[in-house]
Parts: structure tokens; C-alpha cells; sequence
């Protein structure tokens, strides 16, 4: 007892006079110890039920059957809002706790326990005194004696509103993400490396067509699956990741399925939990069916080099313009367009200024203001200089994309060369203009050689009808002189009108059956009197198969035939003009002949 004092139980009795005065104390000491300690413990171990049962949200409670006194813990009142200085609730009290159902079912539990001493354990919906409604987990148990009666019914409570609201938080949360991913189509799956065992959700299965008996969760049923070509850069990613170089890992690759074709998937996982020794122990991920994706893309690849093939071929270039960012992209073949190497300019818009022909710039950026504004289509026509000085003609249209409330914030559109173009347009319209001069030759010709051929008619019928009339020598060789220069005239001016109307497109052939001999010795006397001034001997040489008669515009020919042979005269100086006709028949009534001068 060294250092401690010790626990006395003390009693003590006055002894009065007759006058109630105390003469006398007589008093006994008692050594207590033991029960002084232990009703300290049991203070002690009051006051720590109570603090653990306050930590854990945990009450507890006693009914003493035979007194049907009740006992309550601090943190039950607590719990249920009371004050712990008062005695429990009574019944009527306690049954406004909690909500109709669950009081009948508490009170069907208490019942059974009292009778049978069968222990219950409920989750009940209360009713707090704010009137919002909580959850309470109660648990009870009867207490026998040694007789094996009941004699009392103990139990417990805990507020588990708080884990509820997170468990409905949770399900709903879960419920959601489970929507989510089977809206996406997509399937889960859980690694376990350690083990070599990997655990697929159904919609991960069905998405290689296989029921979940079918598919067993060993590591090399996943691996055997893979494409040989997809399977060292798909394992190296992995292996990144479960080494901790990498955060996650997101791997596209070729997965056999079950009738075996190979699906496109993209697989994205990560590791979620390490061992003491920083070991992969769990990973999780998802696959998605990324098939029909790959296949846009492709479709839309092959589609891209077709298109590029057709605007390289059809020297198309195009440009986007980022308004908001005020940012110019040019394809390569923009830069050719424009004669310029892209290496040497900072921007496109560097060379799109130095590019334009000055005269052109301040029109350009007119009409591409108006498009932004929406006053009117980009579609115009300019000029660039080539820095050798050459001059190349542009068109250009563009699109401009606006925003929901009208903003243009972009603008795409093409340019191609058309100065092939515009030099054929304007070789055209030259050679209109020339036709439409040759054709007014042509009617000034016509119209000129009617006007001069009626006089001149007449002039011929009048030498003609002077021939016939009693003449002198000398006055006969006039006529006779005057009359063959009115015809060689007549026919020079037939000459000029048939070549108007061959100018014109006018002039029609008279075919009709001809004395082809008669013409070609027609022909050979109209230059018989020019010969025989030159001394030059004339020879008609007709092969003899050609029949007499054919179809011919006799009148078209006679002109041919004297224009060449007139020619042949006249630059003759001496010697002999041959006029040599050879005959080919042909297919059927067709024939050729073959006409030399």
C-alpha cells in the first residue's frame, strides 16, 4: 500500500444526556478495498462501453421481463433523440419511432423472442423527430435462467441511414455505369496476373459470339486469340503498364472471335492494385468492337487517296481558313498554284499576299468579306504573278461554316488554274470575230457579183446579137473580142460568187447524169485560143474503159477543169499542156476518176 492510501468503511453512533447534548462517538473502521475498486471499474468500463458504443453509432438496451423495467445505453437515446436523464420512452413513445411496417415487425420479432427465445435480427425505416425518415439495424436475444426460463430480452441498434443513403448512392451509381456500359456496347473484363486468371463480363463474351460455360478464365485463352501480327506490340504496351512506366494503356489489335474471323478491338486498362513488392495484382479494362469503325476509316482512306489522286490530276488545290483563330492551311497543291515554294514563306497567308496580282488584292478581300457577311456567294476569278513574272489566272469558290448563332468561324474552299481556259475562250472568240468578217466578205462578194454580173449579162447578149449582124472585118474582131472578155468576166464573177458561197456554207452541187467526153472537150476549148497565142499544143488523153455518161455537177467541174488548165497555159512558157483522165471502177455503180493537168 506504499504510496497509496486505502479505502476505509466507517461508522459511527453519538451518545446523548437527557438533554439530547452528545457526551460520547463510538464508531467502528472497516478495510473495503476490493469493492471500491471494482465499482471504479465498473465506472470505467461504463464510461468506455459508452465512448465505443458513441464511436460505433451502436445502442443497447434491456428488458427485464419480470419487473418489465427497460434499460437504455447513453448512445441509444442518442440515437433516437431522447434525453438520456429521463427514463426510456413508453411504449407509445417508442412505437412513433418507426414506420407502421416496420413496428409490426419488430413487435411480431420481440413477441417471438419472449415467447420462444428466438433471436432476431431486422433492418426497420424510423422515423426521426424532424420527421425525416432514417434506417436502424436492431438486433435481440432472450436471457435465461438456470432453470431455463426467460427473464430477460437484451439487444442492440445502430443508425445505418447514413450507410444506406451510400449504398442507394452506390447502386444507382453502379446501375448507371452498367447502363452506360452496355449502351456502349462495350465489355469487362478483370485481370488477376498472379493467379493467371482473367473473369470477362456476359457482354464481353457475347461480343465474340461465346456463352460463359464456353469460355474458361485462363490467361491463354485470351492470348491464343490474338493476331500473330498484333501480338508483340500488344504485350509490350501491357508490359509498360504493369512495370508502373505507365499510367494506363489504351492498345487497338485484331481478336479472333468465335467463328473465327478477327474483330478490331480497342482495349483500355489499367493496374488497380499492387502487392507489398509493387506487383501487379489486379487490372481492369474494358474492350470495345471497333470493326465497323476500321472499316470507315478505311473506306474513308481510300476514298481520301481517290480524292487526292482526282484534285492532283485535276490541278485543284485547297485551302481552309480558320476565321476565329484567323489561321490559312494550304494543301501542297495550293503552293504550286501559286508558284510558290512553301519552304520559303512562314504562312500561307505569307504566300497568298505575295502571290496575288496587285491589281486583283483589293477585290479579292472585298468578295471574301461579302461571303463572311453573307451578302453574296465566293466564287470569283483573279490573277497571280509567278515570281519569274508570269501571269496565271485563278478561280476560286469557298464555303463559309457558321456557328448556331450565325458566326462564320470557317471557310474551305478550292482553286484551279483556268488560263488554258481563258486563252481558248479567247482563241474562240478571235476566230468568231474573223468568221464573222469572212462572212461579211462573203456577202459583200455575193452581193457584189450579182450586182455586176446583170449588167454585164446584158452587155454579152448585145456582143452576141452584134455578131450576128453585118460587120466589118475590124468591127467583127471588136465584137468577137468584147464578147469573150464579157465571158471570161461572167465567169471570173462565178468564180468569186462560188467561193463566197463555199465561204458562207452555201453553195450546193448539181449533180446530174453528164456527157463526160463532151465536158472534157468543152473544158480543153475554152483555153484553146490562149494556147494557140503561146504556140502550146493541147492534148485531151481519155482512157478508153471510162463509159461516156456520169453523174457529175457538170458546171462544178468545167471550172476546176478550166482554172487548172488556164493555170497550166499560163505558166507554160513552151511545149504541151496534157489534160490525162484514168478510170477505176468500184463496188456496185460507184467509180473513180483520177484527173491530171
Amino acid at each position: 500500500m506504499k504510496n497509496k492510501y486505502p479505502f476505509i468503511w466507517g461508522m459511527r453512533l453519538a451518545l446523548r444526556d437527557n438533554i439530547s447534548k452528545p457526551i460520547r462517538v463510538l464508531g467502528s473502521h472497516e478495510h473495503v478495498p476490493e469493492y471500491i475498486q471494482n465499482e471504479q471499474k465498473l465506472d470505467k468500463n461504463i464510461a468506455l462501453l459508452n465512448y465505443t458504443q458513441k464511436i460505433a453509432g451502436i445502442g443497447s438496451w434491456e428488458l427485464d421481463l419480470k419487473t418489465n423495467e427497460v434499460l437504455w445505453t447513453e448512445e441509444l437515446y442518442n440515437m433516437y433523440g431522447f434525453d438520456s436523464k429521463l427514463p426510456p420512452p413508453p411504449y407509445t413513445e417508442h412505437m412513433k419511432l418507426f414506420t407502421p411496417e416496420s413496428w409490426e415487425q419488430l413487435s411480431a420479432a420481440i413477441n417471438l423472442t419472449k415467447e420462444k427465445g428466438i433471436p432476431y435480427e431486422l433492418e426497420l425505416k424510423t422515423i426521426r423527430k424532424d420527421g425525416s425518415e432514417g434506417y436502424m439495424w436492431v438486433h435481440g436475444e432472450a436471457e435465461f435462467d438456470a432453470k431455463g426460463k426467460i427473464t430477460h430480452i437484451k439487444g442492440i441498434a445502430q443508425d445505418i441511414t447514413a450507410k444506406k443513403i451510400a449504398d442507394e448512392k452506390l447502386r444507382i451509381n453502379e446501375e448507371r455505369w452498367q447502363f452506360a456500359i452496355e449502351g456502349s456496347g462495350d465489355g469487362i473484363w478483370e485481370w488477376r496476373p498472379q493467379e493467371k486468371k482473367t473473369f470477362y463480363s456476359n457482354r464481353w463474351l457475347e461480343m465474340l459470339g461465346y456463352k460463359p460455360e464456353e469460355f474458361t478464365d485462363n490467361d491463354y485463352e485470351w492470348s491464343s486469340r490474338l493476331h500473330p501480327d498484333d501480338i508483340a506490340f500488344t504485350f509490350a504496351e501491357i508490359s509498360q503498364n504493369l512495370s508502373g512506366q505507365t499510367d494506363s494503356f489504351s492498345i487497338e489489335y485484331r481478336f479472333r472471335n468465335k467463328e473465327g474471323n478477327y474483330l478490331w478491338i480497342l482495349n483500355r486498362g489499367k493496374v488497380v492494385e499492387r502487392n507489398a513488392n509493387g506487383e501487379a495484382i489486379r487490372v481492369v479494362g474494358s474492350h470495345s468492337n471497333i470493326s465497323k469503325l476500321k472499316q470507315t476509316e478505311e473506306y474513308l482512306k481510300i476514298n481520301e487517296t481517290r480524292l487526292s489522286l482526282a484534285l492532283k490530276a485535276g490541278g485543284i488545290g485547297i485551302w481552309d481558313w480558320d476565321i476565329v483563330s484567323d489561321k490559312l492551311t494550304w494543301d501542297d497543291q495550293m503552293f504550286v498554284l501559286y508558284g510558290a515554294d512553301k519552304n520559303k514563306f512562314s504562312s500561307a497567308y505569307e504566300a497568298w499576299v505575295n502571290g496575288v496580282y496587285e491589281a486583283d488584292k483589293q477585290r479579292g478581300n472585298e468578295e471574301i468579306q461579302m461571303a463572311i457577311k453573307g451578302e453574296k456567294d465566293f466564287n470569283t476569278e483573279f490573277r497571280v504573278q509567278y515570281t519569274d513574272g508570269q501571269i496565271r489566272n485563278i478561280k476560286a469558290l469557298a464555303t463559309v461554316l457558321r456557328d448556331d448563332e450565325g458566326n462564320a468561324i470557317r471557310m474551305i474552299g478550292t482553286n484551279w488554274d483556268i488560263t488554258a481556259e481563258k486563252e481558248a475562250l479567247a482563241q474562240i472568240a478571235a476566230k468568231e470575230e474573223a468568221e464573222k468578217a469572212n462572212r461579211a466578205k462573203s456577202d459583200f462578194l455575193a452581193n457584189m457579183s450579182h450586182e455586176i454580173r446583170t449588167p454585164l449579162n446584158s452587155v454579152i447578149g448585145f456582143t452576141d446579137l452584134l455578131k450576128k449582124t453585118q460587120l466589118s472585118a475590124i468591127q467583127q474582131q471588136y465584137v468577137n473580142s468584147a464578147n469573150i472578155s464579157g465571158h471570161a468576166l461572167l465567169g471570173l464573177i462565178n468564180d468569186i460568187l462560188d467561193f463566197s458561197k463555199i465561204e458562207a456554207g452555201m453553195l450546193d452541187l448539181d449533180i446530174t447524169k453528164s456527157d463526160m467526153v463532151q465536158l472534157f472537150e468543152d473544158s480543153i476549148d475554152i483555153v484553146k485560143f490562149a494556147a494557140s497565142e503561146k504556140d502550146i499544143e493541147l492534148l485531151l488523153n481519155i482512157d478508153p474503159t471510162m463509159p461516156r455518161f456520169a453523174f457529175v455537177d457538170a458546171v462544178r467541174l468545167k471550172q476546176i477543169l478550166s482554172n487548172l488548165l488556164g493555170n497550166a497555159v499560163k505558166f507554160t512558157l513552151a511545149g504541151e499542156v496534157e489534160l490525162k483522165i484514168r478510170y477505176q471502177a468500184l463496188d456496185g455503180d460507184n467509180s473513180k476518176l483520177s484527173i491530171s493537168v
